[in-house]
């Protein structure tokens, strides 16, 4: 099957920037987040795999200081993280 598009881009929000990939597609959006200390390639091919099988929007991201994303300086807690992901979510800059 033939490979969807994947836009890769990062975002400023808050004094750092967050990377972002998305296969564009249709209603629902699913994201994916991946956990323990790992960024988005953890996903592999499963966003490419979801998006053909779905038609919906894909979108996966590094947590602040994995893969691309940049380290916030000084502590943070999840609902930093949480805001900064929302904020992400509605803001593009290509890198």
């Amino acid at each position: 099957m033939a490979e969807l598009p994947v836009v890769d881009f990062m975002v400023a929000v808050d004094g750092i920037r967050l990377h972002f990939q998305v296969i564009e597609g249709e209603s629902p959006n699913i994201l994916l987040e991946s956990g323990g200390g790992d960024d988005l390639s953890s996903w592999k091919e499963l966003p490419m795999d979801i998006a053909r099988e779905t038609g919906s929007t894909v979108i996966s991201y590094s947590r602040p200081g994995f893969g691309r994303s940049e380290l916030p300086e000084g502590p943070c807690d999840m609902r930093e993280e949480a805001g900064w992901l929302w904020k992400g979510l509605g803001t593009r800059i290509e890198d």
